[in-house]
């Protein structure tokens, strides 16, 4: 498990860092993409994308099966506006585009544009794909929100459905994504001291996926064990066999890890950790 600190004004104070087998993709506040590999304690800039008049923008960085190769993918609005209308009311006036970026090529490369926008929360990759969450929202189409899926096969963009346990607007309030095993993955908090686990059926071929609920339990799972990240601030282990829980770390309670004098508490940090695998390979020995 890699837990990477969240604190205002620093390099992830616009964006969550994504994890790709050893190597973490970091965005900062200012638009620049960096590539970290901890074990080596590397740090790389990569090549600047195209402009873009909105700065909190989703960026996705997975390994595409189809090719073998690395990649990042970002949004970007060469307009973005909001307009209002004579009722009162009024929608977004934008137009979005999306470009690649192969490790070992080093040259962003366009795709086609996605066809809603995008909101500035971190992609789910999964093998073959990268999936964002679409405002589709309109007068014709209540819905407010889809994901969107784009397939790095062919790089075309399709609209596929939310989990059934959404309940309306944003993805992110009561649901969170990520990647199970090589699936897109839902949890759902029902409850305070209840989640539940979806996870689809995907099918990279066509435009299908299907959603089944798999148990009521938490996010990560390593066998019998699950982790559970609450509020970024403490990691659980639920030991499914046992039907036990306990705190494996309150980010909170750790003083030590900040350096003397030791701070009062609690402390006001938010933590985002995610699955890792150690990688020994240099990022400095790639073109980017």
């Amino acid at each position: 498990m890699l837990a990477v600190e969240w604190s205002a004004g620093g390099v992830t104070a616009l964006g969550n860092p994504v994890h790709c087998d050893g190597i973490v993709l970091v965005p900062t506040a200012s638009g620049e993409l960096f590539l970290s590999n901890p074990a080596t304690r590397e740090f790389a800039a990569l090549p600047p994308g195209s402009p873009s008049v909105v700065v909190n923008i989703s960026v996705a960085f997975g390994f595409d099966h189809w090719t073998g190769t690395y990649k990042v993918a970002r949004c970007f609005y060469r307009r973005f506006d909001f307009v209002d209308d004579a009722g009162g009311g009024g929608g977004y006036d934008y137009d979005v585009g999306h470009e690649v970026l192969t490790l070992g090529v080093g040259t962003w490369e366009p795709t086609e544009d996605p066809p809603y926008a995008v909101v500035p929360r971190w992609p789910i990759c999964t093998p073959g794909a990268f999936y964002y969450t679409a405002l589709v929202a309109s007068a014709d189409d209540p819905q407010p929100s889809e994901l969107l899926r784009f397939r790095t096969r062919d790089e075309t963009f399709h609209v596929v459905p939310n989990p059934p346990c959404f309940s309306g607007g944003v993805i992110g309030d009561r649901e969170e994504l990520t990647e199970l095993r090589g699936r897109l993955c839902c949890a759902h908090a029902r409850a305070p001291a209840a989640v539940d686990i979806w996870l689809s059926t995907d099918h990279h071929d066509d435009d299908d996926l299907e959603w089944s609920f798999v148990l009521p339990l938490a996010v990560s799972a390593d066998g019998d064990e699950v982790l559970l990240s609450v509020d970024r601030r403490v990691l659980y282990k639920f030991n499914a066999k046992k039907r036990a829980l306990e705190i494996v770390v309150d980010m909170q309670r750790v003083p030590d890890l900040y350096g003397a004098p030791k701070p009062e508490l609690p402390l006001r940090f938010l933590h985002h950790a995610v699955p890792y695998v150690e990688s020994l390979v240099s990022i400095h020995r790639r073109n980017y």
